[in-house]
C-alpha cells in the first residue's frame, strides 16, 4: 500500500510538471488564453497538418511577420488552404520553415524558444518547435484586449529591434490600394534601407489582374444601374407623350 501511495503521488507530480512545461511553451503568446480540451487540441493539430521545411519554397507575398531578439525573421505567406512560415536571418538567408493548412488569416510571433502561429478563424494559438512539432494548442479568448493585440501587434507592418526597424510594404504606386498583402521586407539601420525579401514583380502582376477585375466589375454594375434607370424613366416619358397627344 505504501508503494502504491508513493507511485500515485509521483504520478500526480509528473502530470503537474508535464502540464506546466506544455503551458510554458506557449505562455508568451501576448494573448490571454484558455486551454483546449484534449479532443479539441488533437482535432486542431490533425487539421493544420504542420510539416517542417528544410528547403526554401518559392517566395510569395507577405501576410504577416515577426522578428526575434537575435534579428531572425519569420515570414508568413500563402493563400487558400496552403500556408507557409519561413525563418530567415537578418540578412535574408533561409534557415527553415513550416508548411501547414489553414482556412483564413493567420499571424506569427516568436516566443519561449518556439514559433507561435495564431489562427484567426478558429482563435487558436499553436506553439511549434524547431523540429516542427506542435508543443501546445490554446484557445485565444474573445476580449477587447485580445482584439487590440491582433490589430496593433500581430498584424503590425513595422517591428523595432534596438536601433533597427523592420518594415513590410508594397512598391506599386497607386496600385498599393488594391493589395491585400505585402511584397517587400526592408531593414532600416542608421537611415539606410536595404531589402532582404522582395517579390514586388510577382505581386505587381497579381495586383494588376485584381485591379482589372475590380474595374470591370464596377463598370458592369454601373452599366446595369444606368440601364435600369433609363428603363424606369422611359415609361414616364412615354406616358407624358401619350397624354399630350390625347389632349390635342
Amino acid at each position: 500500500m505504501k508503494y502504491m501511495r508513493c507511485f500515485f503521488v509521483f504520478l500526480v507530480l509528473l502530470l503537474f510538471v508535464v502540464s506546466g512545461m506544455t503551458e510554458a511553451f506557449a505562455a508568451d503568446t501576448g494573448f490571454s488564453t484558455v486551454p483546449l480540451s484534449s479532443e479539441e487540441a488533437d482535432a486542431v493539430i490533425k487539421n493544420v497538418n504542420v510539416s517542417l521545411l528544410t528547403e526554401e519554397p518559392k517566395k510569395s507575398a507577405i501576410n504577416c511577420f515577426d522578428v526575434d531578439e537575435n534579428g531572425n525573421i519569420a515570414i508568413g505567406s500563402g493563400k487558400s488552404l496552403n500556408q507557409t512560415v519561413c525563418i530567415y536571418t537578418s540578412d535574408g538567408v533561409f534557415q527553415y520553415g513550416y508548411r501547414f493548412e489553414c482556412e483564413g488569416t493567420f499571424g506569427v510571433a516568436f516566443g519561449n524558444g518556439v514559433l507561435n502561429i495564431y489562427l484567426v478563424r478558429s482563435d487558436v494559438a499553436l506553439a511549434v518547435d524547431r523540429e516542427g512539432e506542435i508543443r501546445s494548442a490554446l484557445r485565444i479568448s474573445d476580449t477587447v484586449e485580445n482584439n487590440s493585440y491582433w490589430n496593433k501587434t500581430v498584424f503590425a507592418t513595422e517591428r523595432q529591434l534596438g536601433e533597427t526597424t523592420y518594415v513590410i510594404k508594397n512598391d506599386m504606386g497607386f496600385l498599393n490600394v488594391f493589395a491585400s498583402s505585402y511584397s517587400q521586407l526592408a531593414v532600416i539601420e542608421a537611415g539606410a534601407e536595404r531589402l532582404i525579401y522582395d517579390v514586388n514583380g510577382a505581386q505587381l502582376v497579381g495586383t494588376v489582374v485584381l485591379a482589372c477585375v475590380v474595374v470591370l466589375f464596377v463598370g458592369a454594375v454601373l452599366a446595369v444601374m444606368i440601364r435600369q434607370f433609363v428603363h424606369l424613366k422611359r415609361p414616364k416619358a412615354d406616358q407624358n407623350a401619350t397624354a399630350g397627344s390625347a389632349t390635342e
